[in-house]
């Protein structure tokens, strides 16, 4: 990961440049008038003045004490730290950031969420308010009931790989989800399972995506500075030092996979290409070539997000 300052100044800046970009774009041109990176660039501004406009600040510590009721410290990251508490109307459980900086986070996670399921709710935890004080920023997330992070529930909860079926079931409502957070230009950067929330449901658990800290918008052209968690950094990256969006999201979907049927074994970018990780287990021939599909070490080659979703694995 690039140092924690390094990713606030990026984050901090892409926020400034968008939004006075948009100031200054006159809503009455036609995207058939625009090349696709214009259409791309009119379409970041957009989300992110509809988003700030979602997020206005309510200032005061008495506001914020009023309506939330703060519990204990459950961890702390790059951007800050995170405590547990619920809304004091309805003990709806959520969780507080603190931050002394603007992240872009709030403005992708906000966006990210938008697209709802066909039940009407999103895979993304929603931002439910922003409290914007001198010295730092309280984001206000949903924090979902009766819920682990599948990292522990990989390593701790199953105790081990998972049964073909069951990784199945996670990984169609992963493949969903990055297909939706992409349909809104939202590159999450940073898709491992220790950023998946597994929601206790009937039936199927549900899955959560959270922390946007390393999330950027699609664009066309390819990235360098890489924020995600290196393990996981795609082979281009690696080997070439660039990368793109869709392909990188569907070696982070791969490397998932991966997990979820290796149970112990950790994906290791530099080990996998080095072919000194491997999985030996018995999978059925389409859930073998699924995951070679994801794992492809050439970007060009590699499966497109809707090829994996539209895979026979999946359906």
């Amino acid at each position: 990961m690039l140092k924690n300052k390094q990713r606030v100044r990026a984050a901090n800046g892409s926020v400034k440049v968008m939004t006075s970009r948009g100031t200054k774009r006159k809503a009455s041109i036609k995207p058939e008038t625009l090349t696709r990176s214009q259409w791309l660039k009119a379409t970041q501004t957009s989300m992110v003045q509809h988003a700030e406009k979602r997020l206005l600040p309510t200032t005061g510590h008495a506001s914020l004490e009023f309506k939330y009721q703060q519990l204990e410290k459950i961890g702390e990251g790059g951007f800050g730290s995170v405590y547990a508490g619920y809304r004091k109307t309805d003990s709806f459980p959520n969780i507080k950031g603190r931050n002394h900086d603007v992240p872009l986070e709030a403005l992708l996670m906000l966006q990210a969420s938008c697209i709802k399921n066909a039940d009407g709710k999103s895979a993304v935890v929603s931002l439910m308010d922003k409290y914007d004080f001198d010295q730092e920023l309280v984001l206000v997330m949903e924090k979902p009931a009766r819920s682990v992070d599948l990292f522990t529930y990989i390593t701790r909860c199953r105790l081990g790989d998972l049964k073909e079926n069951e990784a199945k079931n996670i990984m169609r409502q992963l493949v969903d989800a990055a297909i939706k957070m992409h349909a809104v230009n939202v590159f999450h950067r940073d898709l491992k399972p220790g950023n998946i929330l597994l929601e206790a449901t009937y039936g199927v658990p549900r899955v959560r995506v959270i922390d946007f800290g390393c999330s950027c918008f699609v664009t066309e052209e390819p990235y360098h500075d890489y924020t995600g968690t290196l393990s996981y950094a795609p082979p281009e990256f690696v080997l070439r030092g660039s990368y793109r969006a869709g392909p990188t999201t569907v070696w982070h979907l791969g490397a998932m996979l991966f997990e979820l049927l290796a149970g112990s074994k950790q994906f290791d970018t530099l080990l996998f290409i080095s072919k000194m990780l491997q999985l030996n287990r018995v999978l059925s021939q389409d859930c073998r070539d699924f995951l070679q599909m994801c794992l492809n070490c050439d970007p060009e080659q590699r499966a497109t997000l809707v090829q994996v979703h539209q895979h026979p694995w999946l359906i």
